[in-house]
């Protein structure tokens, strides 16, 4: 794992908020609301003004493209950086953008990010995200994922909870 100075991790913050901002504009004029038969089968687990807020873009073809400095992170000796080809799907602020039809636990799964980006802010979240990513070297290991995977699995079992209530938790106990 690579360590960078306290400034070159303010400098990646600046680039992946800015990322996320770009591609939520570029890509939200092309989504569509989530349908009412979506909304009626979430609402237990999200509040309206996440399912009312949240637009979705299913892709038919192409695919986004890895961020512009994902090659600067490359020479720097990154190489586990989160693989864009693998993606099934992506969020950006209140907008999720999948490859194809989005599945049911992957749509869950993408709008326990909108309740995070909406709790925190994209600037608290880009943060939590690249610092996350630069303390443990993996996608997977990310604070924000692993708490929306945790929440995922949870769903899948069949329990109902309110996602709000349950990051806003992670949050008070200092875990975010």
């Amino acid at each position: 794992m690579t360590n960078l100075t306290a400034d070159q991790t303010a400098q990646l913050i600046q680039l992946l908020e800015a990322y996320i901002a770009a591609q939520r504009v570029k890509y939200r004029s092309e989504a569509q609301p989530l349908s009412p038969q979506i909304k009626v089968g979430l609402s237990q687990f999200f509040g309206a003004g996440v399912l009312d807020a949240t637009y979705l873009l299913e892709l038919q073809e192409g695919w986004i493209a890895e961020p512009e400095f994902y090659p600067a992170l490359k020479t720097m000796g990154f190489t586990t950086l989160p693989d864009f080809a693998s993606l099934q799907a992506i969020t950006f602020i209140d907008t999720v953008v999948s490859r194809g039809a989005i599945p049911q636990d992957t749509l869950f799964h993408e709008l326990v990010h909108v309740e995070q980006y909406r709790q925190l802010g994209l600037h608290r979240f880009a943060e939590l995200y690249a610092t996350g990513f630069l303390a443990c070297g993996s996608y997977y290991m990310i604070p924000l994922e692993l708490h929306a995977y945790y929440l995922q699995a949870i769903h899948s079992c069949g329990k109902v909870f309110s996602v709000e209530d349950s990051f806003a938790t992670e949050i008070s106990k200092g875990r975010m």
